[in-house]
């Protein structure tokens, strides 16, 4: 960030004195240690496991792969066991976690059970080619341990299995690179999990039990469904046909962002309501033939007029989210 201010200075952007103001005010600000911790163990549980990864991939000749077994066996082991010593009562309500070690710890001890069971199958087929059930029984078990310790992170990497077992990637960076959503399969796929996730949130809330995971549900059910709807949007016969299940998705992901007071689910939900009704309008000119150049002056109007109005209703949500 220095660099940065300096840069600005140089450019003749901002005066010395207002660059000095903000190295000053940037130097002053308060850091959270909970969140550079967090960070840290984070970091060195993923580098951890994929060292060890990497190494016992190099080594598989000279170690063994029984000896590879039984070591991530017991390293898997000792996690558990301390995670089982840590752990508090179990609560249909939020459990508070009992320390930032203990949840890295869990971490630890489900990426080790994991690349156990990954290497197991690998090595010895233990499902034979019945790879649903190796990816679907671990699915399983995340969901259990998810729900058992009060574990997001764990709720997420159980989503991602299911996802997976349905051919969907749903990490943030695979969401949309990754999936082919003009595949027939794919889109069909999608709707199965975006209404799976719906009901899981649906029966949390409904019976008391981890009610606190529903935001984590519908947050990815809303990208899912958004995504599959505008896939068939795009490639399927007859668009508007899915424009009506797409509205009323997103109309259900406003009134939920409302309730939440989420501006994050707001950006969400305008950003996929712009690419739908814009394709939809596109689709209707292509449709009727009404292409002209005054069309072409309206089409213009009405991507200038759009992105003013949008940022208009970002910045009055915010406002009423956040009136300081």
């Amino acid at each position: 960030m220095h660099h940065l201010f300096y840069l600005l200075q140089q450019k003749e952007l901002i005066s010395p004195e207002r660059a000095e103001t903000l190295r000053q005010a940037y130097s002053a600000r308060p850091h959270s240690l909970q969140m550079a911790l967090r960070l840290i163990w984070y970091v060195g549980v993923s580098v951890l496991v994929s060292g060890l990864g990497m190494l016992l991939w190099a080594y598989i000749d000279q170690i063994g792969e029984l000896t590879i077994s039984l070591s991530l066996l017991l390293l898997a082991t000792s996690a558990w066991v301390y995670v089982a010593k840590k752990t508090p009562a179990f609560a249909k309500e939020e459990v508070k976690s009992p320390s930032t070690l203990f949840d890295y710890v869990l971490l630890l001890a489900v990426l080790l059970s994991l690349s156990l069971e990954a290497y197991v199958q690998f090595q010895y087929g233990i499902f034979g080619q019945a790879y649903g059930l190796a990816v679907g029984i671990p699915t399983l078990a995340l969901f259990g341990i998810a729900y058992r310790f009060d574990s997001k992170t764990t709720l997420t990497m159980a989503v991602s299995s299911l996802a997976s077992w349905l051919g969907l990637q749903v990490s943030p960076l695979k969401l949309v690179g990754e999936n082919d959503w003009t595949s027939e399969t794919l889109i069909y796929s999608g709707w199965i999990l975006a209404i799976l996730l719906f009901l899981f949130s649906w029966a949390g809330k409904r019976g008391g039990l981890k009610a606190h995971f529903t935001f984590t549900y519908l947050n990815i059910a809303l990208h899912v469904a958004s995504l599959s709807l505008l896939g068939a949007l795009f490639s399927f016969s007859y668009p508007l046909l899915y424009a009506i299940p797409l509205a009323a998705v997103l109309f259900a992901g406003y009134r939920y962002a409302e309730k939440e007071r989420s501006f994050y689910l707001i950006v969400v939900v305008s950003l996929y309501a712009y690419v739908g009704t814009t394709y939809i309008m596109y689709w209707l000119v292509e449709y009727f033939d009404f292409w002209s150049d005054l069309m072409v002056y309206g089409i213009l109007l009405y991507l200038i007029g759009t992105g003013m109005g949008a940022v208009k209703l970002l910045k009055r949500f915010k406002q009423h989210i956040d009136p300081s």
